[in-house]
């Protein structure tokens, strides 16, 4: 048997001993290394064995020990963990060494912002590896040119057709299997790259996962290391020299959605930094083995997606399944429609124009118009749509100033190339893909006018909630507050088309703001809290003698789509908005 010991320092200094067994009987983490001997009918070396089982014993120790928040309290301090390793390994001396240790601690920092120490012992018990009888033929015979680590998500899908495709190639998809209601379809895509391409994929299924404890912490950054280890230890048992990730850029990059949310950077999977440093691990476990590339790094969702446009592969599409709630799918509904996978992948269909591929009706909530259950959804998701929005256009000035540390970290995970053109790469990936959400907004916002106008698209869907803020942040006064009665002065006059003279009243009963048109009615909440705002404007513009026809003006159109949000105006406010307030007196 084969026990771990996990030591667990908390911020407060406390620590806590606990045991993880990875081997029968009473495991509490399985890694099927078997079936990667059976497949190629090779016993697997002690030195990969022992990797895979460090491997597992971090992936392990990664979902048992649950951080302390989402958000950088203190530092971080609370959310990073102090963990320490004791794995049996057939020869302590190797892993011991010291530069071979500092490549794992600094790899394993890296990816999970943690810090890991290892402590190696003797392994006892004889032989890693017992006699087995199941032995897969299949893959005896099988040359393998490339190793793909293959999810089932699309990013994956599509790079195993671009090398299927475009090269003579034959490819091993090496999948971890975690959960039960992933296997089924990635088992069923991975026979349909096979029937396409006779003789050229080995679909090789290798289980990692827990035995009776579920993981408690969500994040799993390790999950990487995981799967980059599998992979190794295939590529060598098969002889290939290339094992490929294969995760579109933004994704890979990883630039931050949101300053305060460590949600927004809850994996480092493929980032440029992370691939440097697995390369740098295993070359010197293995020195000449091979490389471990990222084959769609400058490449966008969007063109991820594109490159399944053809019509003997867009049929796959919806086969494949981004989404990381894999508990919550059904049948009906493979995807949430929430996680930021979700919202990565429908942008990017919409991009395409390959909705019919991928029909709204697979996610639980429409990304775009369904109602999200949470404000913490909601939240995400506006942020996802602002970060995308934002750097469609943004100078290169800004863009250097927002992500410089993230940036340096790409920068680091590229020693061959030059700095700027790492830079200009990145920043031409990021606008890209800007454009491409701004081009689905706007698309989407056209086909859904009447609703957002008419107030029944639900008031927690992403396009109600950013559409609406996007109006009031470009049309307020950059310097509003909270206004209040004092401040108001007296009441405005207001000319209407039909040559009435309206007193308009700004007032405030409580924290509540309100608004009324003498002889028509009275609005209260939001939509006048806008108007409030608004109010300050045309005041700057009165009090500095601008003529009238020079004030700022706001069509009544955009009044209504401001007021909207989140409350629609009283039907007793209803003679406002038909109020066509003239460009002579109102902002």
């Amino acid at each position: 048997m084969t026990e771990v010991g996990l030591r667990i320092t908390a911020a407060d200094g406390r620590r806590e001993n606990r045991v993880i067994r990875l081997a029968a009987p009473n495991a509490d983490f399985v890694l099927d290394k078997e079936r990667i001997e059976s497949s190629i009918m090779a016993i697997m070396p002690d030195r990969h064995f022992d990797l895979l089982d460090i491997v597992a014993a971090v992936f392990a120790a990664d979902g048992r020990v649950v951080r302390g928040g989402d958000t950088r309290r203190a530092l971080g301090a609370g959310w990073r963990r102090k963990l320490h390793l004791t794995v049996p390994v057939a020869d302590p001396e190797f892993w011991r060494d010291a530069g071979r240790y500092q490549k794992l601690t600094d790899c394993l920092g890296f990816l999970t912002e943690d810090d890991w120490s290892f402590s190696f012992v003797r392994r006892t018990g004889g032989s890693a590896t017992a006699a087995f009888l199941d032995l897969d033929h299949s893959g005896s015979s099988f040359a393998a040119d490339e190793i793909i680590l293959f999810s089932g998500g699309l990013d994956s899908l599509a790079g195993a057709l671009e090398v299927l495709s475009r090269t003579d190639r034959k490819v091993v998809l090496v999948t971890h299997r975690s959960a039960q209601k992933a296997i089924k379809r990635q088992v069923s895509l991975g026979q349909k790259l096979a029937e396409a391409f006779p003789k050229r994929v080995l679909h090789l299924h290798v289980r990692a996962t827990n035995v009776g404890e579920m993981s408690r912490e969500r994040t799993q950054r390790s999950r990487s290391f995981l799967f980059a280890g599998l992979g190794f230890v295939v590529a060598r048992m098969f002889g290939a020299k290339t094992l490929s990730f294969y995760e579109n850029g933004v994704v890979s990059h990883q630039l931050p959605i949101s300053p305060q949310v460590i949600g927004s950077m809850a994996t480092r999977t493929t980032h440029p930094k992370s691939l440097r440093l697995l390369r740098d691990l295993l070359d010197v476990v293995d020195p000449g083995w091979g490389e471990l590339r990222n084959g769609f790094e400058w490449l966008t969702k969007a063109e991820v997606v594109r490159t399944l446009r053809g019509p003997e592969t867009v049929h796959l599409i919806r086969h494949s399944v981004s989404c990381t709630s894999l508990r919550e799918e059904t049948t009906l509904h493979r995807h949430c429609g929430a996680c930021s996978q979700c919202l990565d992948r429908r942008f990017a269909i919409l991009a395409e124009g390959l909705d019919e591929a991928d029909p709204a009706e697979g996610y639980a909530t429409d990304v775009l118009f369904g109602a999200l259950e949470s404000d913490q959804k909601l939240t995400m998701s506006l942020d996802w749509a602002r970060h995308g929005w934002s750097i469609a256009e943004i100078k290169d000035v800004d863009f250097l100033g927002r992500f410089g540390s993230d940036l340096s970290r790409i920068i680091d995970g590229h020693p061959t190339l030059d700095r700027a053109e790492v830079l200009r790469r990145s920043l031409d990936l990021q606008r890209r893909h800007g454009r491409a959400v701004r081009s689905v907004i706007e698309k989407m916002f056209a086909t859904r006018v009447e609703p957002l106008l008419g107030g029944t698209l639900p008031d927690m869907s992403l396009l109600r909630r950013f559409v609406g803020e996007r109006v009031v942040g470009e049309l307020m006064p950059s310097k509003a507050t909270t206004p209040t009665r004092s401040e108001r002065g007296s009441d405005l006059i207001l000319d209407a088309e039909d040559g009435d003279r309206r007193e308009v009243r700004f007032f405030l009963r409580g924290q509540r703001f309100g608004v009324e048109v003498m002889g028509l009615g009275a609005i209260h909440g939001r939509p006048a809290e806008v108007a409030h705002r608004l109010l300050s404007a045309l005041e700057e513009d009165r009090d500095s003698g601008c003529a009238p026809e020079a004030h700022r003006y706001l069509p009544p159109a955009k009044i209504l789509l401001i007021s909207m949000m989140p409350s629609l105006i009283p039907s007793s406010a209803a003679g406002i908005s038909s109020l066509s307030i003239t460009r002579r007196s109102m902002v």
